[in-house]
């Protein structure tokens, strides 16, 4: 996804650029409802769709012989996965490229995201841990983590998705990194004809204040581009309490068929955000897209 930069005050919805989609699949049942999401994406953007797989290496030790052979045959047994991928009902008719790569699975990703010239990433996800353990969650929250494009991710609890996506959920932490994830929202939702819901959800401390509840709401519908009143009707909606618990329900009460949330960039000291996304991801009934926040 390619956005136009927008130096003006006053937002415009800026259409998305697709060109080139990566799917990273391990095959399991995850995968496969991400390979659909992808593969429905390209077909509506009509993107190149790049079908990756990352086999571990078998031990940091130099390989044997026949661990050289393992690999061989590993490898394989992979590509013919992909070519059953590839020609699956999904993705007839879409330019698609596989590949398979040997190493460690966060770092060959990435190396296959700037290679292909990737805009979006699509991963699906099992679940585990989170990012409650900082640094040990799963490879799919490694990957949305560091990502250097913006990345959907098909969660555990998520079910058949079948674009266009037609009602959006953008949740917004309003801590001034929310803009670039923000037209993305308002792009697809204009693509796909989609309703939006823009949520913001104040902490138990900011609750305290009445006028906060007012200052949510108004600095959520600066984040809405002045055309968005020719495509659609806005809400607007300001919480309280669990922020990832609050997403979830919203979500679930519009009935969203896509949450996108801004993130930031990881830090040690500072992982409330991802912990967060990490337990949206995990316990949404529908994909969660992930764009990286900037300043």
């Amino acid at each position: 996804m390619t956005l136009v930069h927008v130096e003006s005050p006053h937002l415009e919805t800026t259409p998305i650029k697709l060109d080139t989609i990566v799917i990273a699949t391990d095959f399991s049942r995850a995968s496969q409802r991400a390979f659909e999401v992808a593969s429905q994406l390209a077909s509506r953007y009509q993107a190149s769709l790049v079908i990756s797989h990352v086999m571990s290496p078998l031990s940091a030790a130099p390989m044997t012989g026949a661990e050289s052979r393992q690999i061989e045959v590993d490898s394989w047994v992979a590509r013919q996965k992909l070519s059953v991928l590839a020609d699956r009902p999904h993705a007839r008719g879409l330019d698609v490229r596989t590949t398979v790569a040997l190493g460690a699975i966060g770092d060959e990703v990435l190396g296959i995201i700037n290679q292909q010239k990737a805009d979006l990433l699509v991963v699906g996800t099992h679940g585990g841990l989170g990012l409650e353990k900082l640094m040990m969650g799963s490879v799919a929250e490694a990957l949305f983590r560091s990502s250097p494009v913006p990345v959907i991710t098909v969660g555990p609890r998520s079910g058949n998705v079948q674009l266009p996506f037609k009602k959006i959920l953008f949740a917004a932490d309003l801590s001034g990194r929310d803009l670039r994830a923000a037209q993305y929202a308002t792009s697809i939702a204009e693509e796909d004809d989609a309703e939006i819901a823009f949520l913001h959800v104040l902490s138990h401390k900011d609750a305290e204040r009445a006028e906060a509840w007012n200052e949510g709401g108004e600095r959520l519908r600066e984040l809405v581009p002045v055309d968005a009143e020719e495509w659609c009707r806005p809400v607007f909606l300001v919480d309280s309490g669990d922020a990832a618990e609050k997403i979830l329900g919203r979500a679930h009460e519009i009935s969203a068929d896509l949450i996108v949330l801004s993130v930031k960039t990881p830090l040690m000291g500072d992982h409330a955000n991802w912990s967060i996304a990490s337990k949206v991801v995990r316990e949404s009934s529908c994909p969660v897209l992930t764009v990286r926040g900037r300043l």
